[in-house]
């Protein structure tokens, strides 16, 4: 049973940390969208 309990607290754990990755990577996405798009959106 404990193995159990390990397995689903790593697997939580996990799981918290690539929404935290995910989280930043759509902010840095988002970021470098913006720059492109008012570096060169204005260029139409």
């Amino acid at each position: 049973m404990p193995a159990l309990y390990a397995k689903i607290f790593l697997s939580e754990s996990a799981n918290a940390a690539n929404l935290r990755r995910m989280t930043l990577d759509y902010k840095n996405i988002n970021q470098d969208l913006s720059l492109l798009y008012n570096e060169w959106g204005s260029y139409d």
